[in-house]
């Protein structure tokens, strides 16, 4: 007797994606947003900081490095834009 309320079991697909069971969804992180033009460096005492890439106005590529999070450095990029 087949039941249609009844879920998946483990390693089970639903049209060729596989499901994963509920506590293995937990430990999987989720990874950070990542930003164009911006790349995190590591300092010498463990820290990470952010830098950011971006042209000046005669078109030469600059960086500003010491942002704290990612999106201080993309909020820095995309001002330097406008």
């Amino acid at each position: 007797m087949r039941s249609s309320s009844k879920m998946p079991s483990r390693g089970a697909t639903i049209r060729g994606l596989s499901v994963l069971p509920m506590s293995m969804t937990k430990e999987i992180a989720v990874p950070r947003r990542e930003y164009t033009g911006v790349y995190p460096y590591t300092l010498a005492g463990g820290r990470v900081l952010y830098r950011t890439l971006f042209t000046d106005s005669n078109g030469v590529q600059r960086q500003k490095r010491g942002f704290k999070t990612p999106t201080a450095a993309a909020r820095f990029r995309f001002r330097r834009r406008s």
